[in-house]
């Protein structure tokens, strides 16, 4: 296991469960970022979704290689829901958060792409078989 990619999915787990649970209860110290998420109830429960499952698949990578790829993707797309949701009228640094995440997934999945590569191998029906 690469040292680079444990130390990113460590830091994008953890910074996908901070989001949950930023989303789901009331925590203090973050009420900048709980101001900049819209308030629809709806809108909450698919970010923090979108987010634990971020993180648990995340998570899960660290331990399985072959997941990595496919928990960047996921990871991905709850940080561009993120981004979508956040409110207009907050200022730009607000949304730095989402970009960097997006960032951060991107980089794991092209330092441990495992899963892709696995998905590329041809059929075992489509070798050639000559018995000896």
């Amino acid at each position: 296991m690469n040292f680079q990619a444990l130390l990113l999915q460590v830091s994008i787990a953890g910074t996908y469960f901070f989001i949950t649970t930023g989303i789901t209860r009331k925590v203090r110290g973050i009420e900048t970022f709980l101001k900049a998420l819209p308030q629809s109830r709806w809108v909450r429960i698919l970010c923090g979704t979108t987010s634990l499952l971020a993180g648990i698949a995340t998570t899960a990578g660290m331990f399985v290689p072959f997941i990595d790829f496919f928990a960047s993707c996921i990871a991905v797309i709850a940080a561009v829901l993120i981004f979508i949701s956040f409110n207009k009228s907050q200022p730009l640094w607000s949304r730095l958060m989402p970009i960097i995440l997006i960032l951060l997934s991107i980089i794991v999945a092209m330092i441990q792409p495992l899963g892709l590569k696995v998905l590329a191998l041809p059929k075992a029906s489509e070798l050639p078989y000559q018995p000896l």
